[in-house]
């Protein structure tokens, strides 16, 4: 036969509960509390003073940004306007140019003649 093992009179639930409060620790004391919401406060009040400073900077950005593009507009502009100046000057003043190049590029003139040495 099989023997019943003994009876864990320890370790078993209890049948009765006592009838009194138990001892529970306050998990956050009010302190704490304030403590957390005064810093979730100004942790708030940061983030919006943040969001208002990137506005501005996203505003000048812009301000900026139209300012580069309308100096970038007149030096392309300049750029084709020089370019069509010195284009019609060229063409206005060409052949004065090409005497002016052929007097400095030509062999010097001889404005005197060179006496004729005798022969011995």
């Amino acid at each position: 036969m099989t023997r019943r093992p003994p009876r864990d009179t320890e370790n078993t639930t209890p049948k009765d509960f006592p009838n009194v409060s138990p001892d529970v620790v306050d998990l956050h004391p009010t302190s704490d509390i304030r403590f957390v919401m005064r810093d979730v406060g100004a942790l708030t009040s940061d983030v919006k003073a943040l969001q208002k400073s990137v506005e501005q900077l996203d505003q000048n950005d812009r301000k900026l940004q139209g300012i580069i593009n309308q100096i970038r507009g007149g030096l392309i502009a300049a750029g084709i306007v020089g370019s069509l100046a010195i284009g019609l000057f060229m063409w206005l003043f060409s052949e004065k140019l090409d005497n002016m190049k052929d007097a400095l590029l030509a062999p010097p003139a001889q404005t005197q003649s060179v006496p004729a040495q005798p022969k011995p």
